[in-house]
């Protein structure tokens, strides 16, 4: 009997150490939680085939598809309860109105609804705001701009995605291409997009607020507001010799400024124009954000 109580002892002994070696690898492990339920866009079941993925601190962590019932069943994998959020793909690409939070071993219901403004055809736009090789700050607003007109705004970092990331949907009432140009706060953006019925459109937007000039020729690409010379040129007006500038919009002939005398070809500097700018010494151009 003593034998017989002195292996039991030695077993239990064991299983403790096993247990104890176990614990790291299942301090990191990750648990499950399904979620799942109905799909309505507009007050309406969207079919099967949609896409609906979860997003947790602004980072997708899930995917998956409705069914014929218009059904989804989403399987979300986390170490510690967090916030989820929802997104509803092509042909809407908009957030779903509720969000969840993720349970160890979950099973949770969530009805996803949503509502797609002006009911026109929806183009998202998504990516990045840097200003002067800087993420901005959460909050910043990105808006989306046609012909001279607003269309649509967000800020970045809503919802659960990162503070200097951004999701903007365009919607327009005619089905045509058009050229999307974009604002990070005050500042237009380098970058410009197309316009694609029912698309979903990754750009990184960057926008300076300064330019930084070397003595002589200097190419730039001009990221200020339309303004008219030499108002433009601003704080380096005096530093500055002349400006040239050809393209289609000058009939493929040089242009010129001749900043000496206040005149030339140029009369103003148009926000995404190329412009070659010749200054005596180097410096810093301070550009007009705000038109």
């Amino acid at each position: 009997m003593r034998k017989i109580k002195k292996w039991r002892v030695l077993a239990t002994l064991l299983a403790v150490v096993v247990a104890t070696m176990a614990l790291p690898s299942m301090a990191w492990a990750q648990y499950p939680c399904l979620f799942y339920g109905t799909v309505k866009v507009n007050e309406e079941l969207v079919g099967k085939g949609v896409e609906i993925t979860a997003w947790v601190e602004g980072e997708q962590v899930s995917s998956t598809t409705t069914d014929e019932q218009s059904v989804y069943r989403l399987t979300v994998q986390l170490r510690e309860a967090k916030e989820v959020s929802f997104k509803i793909g092509d042909p809407y690409n908009v957030w779903a109105d509720q969000k969840a939070t993720w349970v160890m071993f979950g099973n949770v219901e969530v009805n996803l609804t949503a509502t797609t403004e002006g009911g026109g055809y929806p183009c998202l736009f998504y990516g990045t705001a840097t200003v002067s090789g800087k993420p901005v700050a959460k909050g910043t607003e990105i808006s989306a701009w046609i012909e001279g007109k607003k269309v649509a705004s967000t800020t970045t970092g809503s919802g659960n995605l990162a503070s200097n990331r951004f999701m903007l949907t365009v919607e327009l009432k005619e089905s045509k291409e058009v050229e999307v140009s974009f604002k990070i706060g005050e500042l237009w953006a380098n970058e410009k997009a197309t316009w694609v019925q029912y698309g979903s459109v990754e750009i990184n937007l960057t926008a300076a607020i300064e330019i930084e000039l070397c003595a002589g020729v200097n190419p730039i690409y001009y990221t200020g507001a339309t303004t008219s010379l030499p108002e433009a040129l601003n704080n380096i007006k005096d530093l500055t010799e002349i400006i040239w500038a050809r393209g289609r919009w000058t009939g493929c002939k040089w242009w010129f400024y001749l900043v000496k005398w206040g005149s030339g070809d140029i009369k103003q500097l148009e926000y995404g124009k190329v412009y070659i700018i010749v200054v005596k010494q180097a410096c810093t151009w301070k550009l007009i954000s705000s038109p």
